[in-house]
């Protein structure tokens, strides 16, 4: 992991794994810029959300979870398993790939 503090900015390689959390405990924002072929994987996979949505409370839906893991390399995208070490997000951390 690394840190950053509010306002500095992180530059992931090409075809990197990444991922974001907040273990703050404060509210966090995040950025993401993405390529075409990423764009169309996340307007394909992502359900619209509203500006009146909470943040979640709990895990995602597994069936939404995994239609979107199917159709991940469709796009060439890629998800690697949190490793065994490191312990699991909390609910509460903002995660996203």
């Amino acid at each position: 992991w690394v840190s950053c503090e509010r306002g500095e900015t992180l530059i992931v390689p090409p075809n990197a794994f990444h991922g974001f959390a907040n273990r703050s405990g404060a509210s966090a924002r995040l950025l993401s810029t993405a390529n075409l072929l990423h764009q169309a994987f996340f307007d394909e996979a992502a359900r619209p959300a509203l500006a009146t949505d909470p943040l979640p409370a709990s895990p995602p839906d597994m069936a939404e979870l995994q239609r979107a893991l199917a159709l991940a390399p469709k796009y060439n995208m890629f998800f690697a398993p949190p490793p065994a070490s490191e312990p699991s997000p909390a609910p509460n951390d903002l995660s996203a790939d």
